[in-house]
């Protein structure tokens, strides 16, 4: 869900309010307040709550570091790499974690310690509100990894959100970090609907120095050597000892003892309140402890040698405001404050990166995919997979060196793409599920000519106002993709003739690959694409994989039930079968009560044979080296199959073509898709 615009906000809350029914005269209806259930969408966005302003007074001082939304946080933080939950952990220990807005029953927080619970077990009521509804076992993962922690005497770094009422002052950034801490205690209570919740206590390790969340004029606390100290008592039953944690009484933490949370072993404490000696001890930390790690992360430098490896997309800390600044442009980081940080970065030689360039591609394809004899289109060699049961095909163009080393060809582009700023390379705003706050893509990308939408809504620039770089790869995408269509005509006669007739590409996207980078599995089925699509790498390596979808390979849609008037394909696992499955049920009455008992039969039949029932194989692989072209032509390719792309070598870009209806499109920005070209501009295959 993408977060609420001021006016969005606005319209739901009115539309939360119940009618009134006749407004009188002269007075303003009455305005309930947001519901339960909006309120805690609201307050999961922006984190504080929209009911009421916060009247918690200051803190002392100001976090050394702090986020805007959740992927700046976990972007820019080694130590912290947890988009979901709370509790980040590794290798078994916990590093750190991030207290939210629901810490459990009987949570406490001072300058120094820090009582919450774990997370997990829970569920969101119709409220809105999230609740733990199971219990929590010490067997549990982050339970374990916060008990090793513990006992290895390993630091915590506690993050703290805006919506954490239980923080004593008023906190006006989203997340800040709050500094490192020791895990004294992990032990189990019993809260009040009758489950099992493990707790943590946090205590600060740096005792000598203030908390920034401290109240603003508060008293320092007292020192350390001047705390109670904590006895343990055995219990009667079980004999294991535990220290007094509840003011109300001693009470057994052993979940597995008769007596467990009993005050003296025989009545289940209610209105809880924490031991005053429980939280005001101190367990020091070893002066021989190693150094604890830096809060604040090194600016991210490229290993010599290296450039733009997958440390290069992290995020860094803006030296001016101590924001976690995701990497948003191509060539630097900049701050909303007015900080910009350009890398130092060495430009990367084409020949240093990719080698030579020969004809041999490690391709391969299976099943309803068919090879032809490779031939060659100007200096290209290309290789046709055809698909005919759909009437759909795919090209490889492959490139050599002669081709990438002409002027105006792919080793210029790839040199114009890496340093011309013009290009306009970033990653753009997107929807991400339960994260919150603002969340960017993982790639690089820019359009130019008609608008388009793919997962992510790019900026489109006009052609006329595109680099050349841009305007040479339209030419060639677009002889390639004139080329195929027509081959393809001359050899598929079952494909509706709006196919068979090429339609000028009219929009290109860019796209920057950083080590590492990929586009997973996806079809460019959208409504108002033309049925033909080029691409041309530049760069690195690049292997692409198609697949067919899950309803078509298996028969079962996205919430794993069987669709009964979906397509069966050359390719379709178990065809034959749901063929006559599908007919029967259609046609004979007789079948159609029995008819989802036939198709459990049939999974049924088909797993105790040995089959499998997941995603389908890959049915075409294509390498793609620098220079090499794709075109993919059949509306039924989009319908029926999907691809992803993943990048082999740490830098690598990509520019895709295709048509877009511009009925689709505001009429405002038709001249966008519009260009001139001479003579000598054209592309011909050389």
């Amino acid at each position: 869900m993408a977060p609420f615009s001021v006016n969005a906000i606005k319209i739901a809350v009115k539309k939360a309010a119940p009618a009134n029914g006749v407004k009188k005269p002269g007075k303003k209806p009455e305005k309930k307040p947001p519901s339960a259930k909006l309120q805690a969408k609201l307050e999961k966005f922006f984190g504080t709550s929209a009911q009421s302003p916060d009247t918690r007074p200051l803190p002392l001082g100001v976090p050394p570091v702090w986020a805007k939304a959740r992927q700046a946080l976990c972007e820019t933080l080694p130590f912290y790499r947890k988009y979901q939950g709370a509790s980040y952990t590794s290798g078994g220990f916990a590093i750190a974690m991030l207290l939210g807005k629901d810490c459990g029953e009987l949570a406490y927080f001072d300058e120094q310690v820090v009582i919450t619970r774990a997370g997990g077990c829970c569920e969101v009521g119709r409220d809105g509100v999230t609740r733990q509804v199971r219990n929590h076992s010490a067997t549990r993962g982050e339970v374990r990894s916060f008990i090793a922690s513990m006992v290895a005497g390993l630091p915590v770094i506690l993050i703290i959100g805006n919506d954490n009422l239980t923080c004593p002052v008023k906190l006006d950034r989203r997340y800040s970090v709050m500094g490192h801490f020791q895990v004294t205690h992990v032990w189990p209570e019993l809260n009040s609907t009758g489950v099992i919740s493990f707790k943590y206590r946090f205590e600060k390790i740096k005792l000598d120095e203030r908390s920034w969340w401290a109240v603003a004029g508060s008293a320092a606390p007292a020192p350390a050597d001047s705390r109670p100290q904590l006895t343990h008592t055995p219990c009667s039953s079980c004999l294991e000892s535990h220290p007094q944690i509840l003011k109300n009484g001693w009470v057994c933490l052993n979940v597995d003892c008769d007596k467990f949370f009993k005050i003296d072993g025989t009545t289940t404490p209610s209105n809880l309140t924490y031991f005053p000696d429980f939280i005001d001890y101190r367990r020091p930390w070893p002066v021989n402890a190693a150094p604890l790690r830096s809060l604040i992360p090194q600016i991210p430098v490229n290993p010599p040698g290296q450039v733009y490896t997958s440390g290069s997309i992290k995020g860094m800390v803006c030296t001016a405001c101590k924001c976690c600044i995701v990497r948003k442009h191509w060539d630097h980081w900049q701050c909303d404050c007015g900080f910009i940080h350009y890398p130092a970065q060495q430009q990367v030689q084409i020949q240093s990166l990719v080698g030579p360039i020969d004809t041999v591609r490690k391709n391969s394809c299976m099943g309803p995919v068919i090879q032809l004899p490779e031939v060659t289109w100007g200096n290209y060699r290309v290789v046709q997979y055809k698909m005919p049961s759909i009437a759909s095909a795919v090209w490889h163009l492959k490139s050599n060196d002669a081709i990438n080393s002409l002027p105006g060809g792919a080793d210029d582009m790839f040199a114009t793409f890496e340093s011309d700023p013009n290009i306009g390379l970033r990653r753009w705003p997107r929807s991400q599920g339960n994260v919150s706050g603002e969340f960017f893509s993982t790639n690089f990308t820019h359009n130019f000519g008609l608008p388009y939408k793919f997962a992510v809504s790019v900026e489109s620039s006009p052609f006329r106002d595109a680099p050349p770089s841009v305007i040479a790869g339209l030419q060639r995408l677009s002889w390639a993709g004139r080329s195929a269509v027509g081959k393809f005509a001359d050899q598929l006669q079952t494909c509706q003739k709006s196919e068979t007739t090429f339609k000028a590409f009219n929009e290109l996207y860019a796209i920057g690959y950083m080590e590492e980078g990929k586009m997973d599995y996806h079809d460019d089925g959208e409504f108002g694409l033309g049925p033909t699509i080029a691409s041309l790498s530049l760069g690195g390596t690049a292997h692409m994989h198609f697949r067919m979808k899950r309803q078509p390979y298996s028969g079962l849609n996205k919430n794993c039930t069987y669709d009964f008037e979906g397509a069966i394909i050359e390719g379709s696992l178990m065809k034959v079968v749901r063929e006559d499955i599908q007919y029967v049920t259609a046609n004979d009455p007789e079948f159609k009560p029995f008819k989802h008992a036939l198709v459990q039969q049939m999974y049924t039949d088909f797993t105790l044979a040995g089959g499998r029932i997941g995603n389908s194989p890959d049915f075409l692989k294509l390498e793609l080296k620098h220079g090499d072209i794709m075109v993919m032509h059949g509306t039924q390719l989009q319908q029926f199959y999907e691809h992803a792309v993943y990048a082999d070598d740490n830098l690598r870009f990509a520019m895709t073509c295709r048509y877009v209806d511009p009925d689709t499109v505001d009429k405002k920005s038709h001249y966008m898709g519009e260009y001139d070209l001479t003579e000598s501009m054209r592309y011909n295959g050389e």
